[in-house]
């Protein structure tokens, strides 16, 4: 296709040529090690479509609340990864719909995970863990002093 995008080899990612278009129309916009980063994302949210057969551009608020869940859960990517990833898939949506591709975004309402700037991604160590902001044990979502 494009330096901007995989090169589509597999039957599943050769069906999205709108939605790879779209993405690379998006990423234009950004320069440098952000450019690779978001490449990065979007080829990772595109194989996760793929793998299940659905175009991204075809995707409900429900299926990216999953695709969440799925880097959370399955690939266990630390929350600053997790919320970098979906900051870049609702750009993508948004840029969708600035462009006019699509009418509303589906990532618009998706809930986005609490990821601390300065995230250590180590286990939280305090008797009460971290349930008062994240379901995964990590020590910058826990709002104790012991942790932060």
């Amino acid at each position: 296709m494009n330096d901007v995008m995989p090169d589509p080899t597999t039957a599943e990612l050769a069906a999205l040529p709108r939605a790879f278009a779209v993405a690379a129309d998006y990423l234009a916009r950004y320069s440098g090690r952000t450019r690779e980063a978001y490449t990065l994302d979007l080829r990772s949210f595109f194989t996760w479509c793929a793998d299940r057969q659905t175009d991204p551009l075809h995707l409900g608020r429900a299926d990216i609340e999953r695709y969440v869940r799925w880097m959370q859960d399955q690939q266990h990517y630390a929350p600053s990864t997790v919320s970098r990833r979906l900051s870049c898939v609702c750009g993508y949506y948004k840029y969708a719909v600035i462009d006019p591709v699509l009418t509303a975004s589906p990532a618009q309402h998706v809930l986005r995970p609490w990821a601390s700037p300065t995230c250590s991604s180590k286990p939280c160590s305090c008797a009460h863990g971290n349930s008062a902001r994240s379901p995964t044990p990590w020590s910058c979502c826990c709002p104790c002093s012991a942790c932060v």
